[in-house]
């Protein structure tokens, strides 16, 4: 996936119920945990 051209997330946008359970990805696109 290229990640390049997502919108990235304004200061705003970065708060605890914006990316409590989000997916982290690795830089192969495997899945390496969640935000808790």
């Amino acid at each position: 996936m290229d990640h390049s051209n997502h919108v990235r997330l304004t200061n705003a946008e970065l708060t605890q119920d914006e990316l409590e359970g989000a997916t982290i990805y690795g830089p192969d696109d495997e899945k390496i945990g969640s935000v808790d």
